[in-house]
């Protein structure tokens, strides 16, 4: 049996949310029509956005694999499950200044939502743990991924996947307003700058001001503790995918 989701990557995550309640031996199979704004679970399937009909025929020829799943916990009073990632610092600034902007395409919204945010942003300090390195500071950008991309397309893990057995974490490290904008378009590529650090690991921990704003999947939480930890569920789900 296999469960559906039509919608974008909140949709999903909801979906996966819910089927990672049920057994293992029973958990139906996750498949995804792309009818959301940013899409980047979707998009790690090949189900590269078009218009849901022509998405939902390209199910038939999907074929179904084990797929990982993001584990976080200490963003609620219980775990969360997550597809694509988990974003801190400007990554969550610009998730909320998205919900309040007006429809636009998909990146050109998150691309505007960013702008918009880096304006009035204030870099916090984190302590980011990867396993048992620890770096500490202020950053513009920290984003643990399981996807390559976030924000509908926006390369900032190159190197995830579905399929790695790992996280991924990208830190991009305080910076001018200006300077951040110049570099955007490499950052959001996945380029190793100055301050720009792309890692894996089994386990992320993240510590910063109790209330921080984060969003998980581009669902925004407020963490009460300040202290979240992101572990890896390896092949724990099956799912539909046409690569």
């Amino acid at each position: 049996m296999a469960v559906i989701a039509i919608g974008g990557d909140g949709t999903v995550h909801e979906v996966l949310n819910g089927l990672m309640t049920i057994d293992n031996a029973r958990r139906p199979i996750l498949g995804v029509v792309p009818a959301g704004t940013g899409n980047d679970y979707a998009r790690e399937l090949g189900m590269v956005p078009r218009d849901p009909a022509t998405a939902a025929r390209s199910l038939v020829r999907a074929f179904t694999r084990r797929a990982d799943v993001g584990c976080l916990e200490g963003a609620t009073s219980r775990r969360l499950f997550f597809g694509v990632g988990v974003g801190f610092a400007l990554m969550s600034a610009a998730s909320a200044q998205f919900d309040r902007s007006l429809p636009l395409p998909a990146r050109l919204s998150y691309f505007v939502g960013g702008v918009v945010a880096l304006l009035t942003f204030d870099a916090p300090e984190l302590s980011v743990t990867v396993d048992e390195m620890t770096q500490s500071g202020r950053f513009m950008i920290v984003h643990v991924g399981l996807c390559r991309t976030t924000g509908g397309g926006f390369c900032l893990t190159p190197e995830a996947g579905l399929h790695t057995g790992r996280l991924h974490l990208s830190t991009v490290s305080k910076r001018g307003k200006l300077t951040g904008l110049v570099q955007w378009p490499w950052i959001s590529r996945g380029r190793r700058l100055q301050g720009v650090s792309i890692v894996a690991g089994d386990r992320i921990r993240i510590e910063g001001e109790r209330g921080m704003l984060i969003h998980v999947d581009g669902e925004l939480q407020r963490i009460s503790s300040g202290i979240v930890e992101a572990t890896l569920m390896s092949s724990e789900l099956e799912i539909l995918t046409v690569r």
